[in-house]
């Protein structure tokens, strides 16, 4: 019932911020892990309507009683597809984002694209991927503003860097990316299949450390 939700986020009449917090980062967290497990809005109606009631009940969202296997999560998250064409790819490159030390907020007029970092282009060229899989990679994803990833899309790293960091752009528009990792990105001398399984294994170590933070592990 909403007005029970309501009753949890308010504390005398005012919206308890912390509360808002615990209530989205859980729920959030769990709805991409049970999405990786059985995709679908219908699958997420049992367990959605379960917490409605233990809202009800008790004034907390736990979800207890659908709690993850961290190595099956693992193993599932290895195997799905994340595809541009899937919401949850954004969503995921969207929250890791947030998750670096001096990620501001972007304007939100400001439009993003999902940018391949080692770019197919690339792939087609030289063939240093062993598997064509791995361009779809979260480890080879990143955001990226419309303007710069027009631009970027089918450079070399060592090109690509520099339009990340506005030295390849037009006079007038000189801005680096508001993404803060690529921060970090830039400092590589290449990036390689090996790169993007070890930053993949890093975004993925760092969502089960956030489900492990809101207590929604085994």
């Amino acid at each position: 019932d909403v007005s029970d939700i309501s009753k949890l986020l308010h504390t005398a009449g005012n919206l308890d911020s912390d509360r808002l917090y615990q209530f989205l980062a859980k729920t959030i967290g769990f709805i991409w892990a049970y999405a990786l497990q059985r995709p679908g809005v219908n699958a997420l109606r049992t367990p959605i309507y379960d917490e409605m009631v233990n809202i009800v009940s008790s004034g907390f969202n736990n979800f207890q009683k659908y709690l993850f296997d961290p190595e099956q999560l693992r193993s599932i998250i290895g195997s799905f597809e994340f595809t541009n064409q899937r919401s949850i790819t954004r969503s995921m490159l969207t929250w890791y984002a947030f998750t670096f030390d001096g990620q501001e907020t972007p304007n939100l007029r400001q439009k993003f694209d999902i940018e391949h970092i080692y770019s197919r282009q690339r792939q087609k060229m030289e063939h240093g991927l062993s598997n064509n899989k791995l361009l779809d990679s979260l480890g080879n994803k990143i955001l990226l503003e419309k303007s710069i990833n027009i631009k970027a899309s089918d450079y070399h790293f060592a090109d690509k860097k520099k339009f990340y960091m506005g030295e390849m752009r037009r006079r007038g528009d000189r801005k680096p990316s508001a993404i803060a990792e690529l921060r970090y990105i830039v400092k590589l001398p290449d990036f390689t299949e090996q790169t993007i399984i070890e930053r993949e294994q890093r975004i993925v170590n760092r969502f089960i450390a956030y489900l492990a933070n809101e207590h929604l592990l085994q």
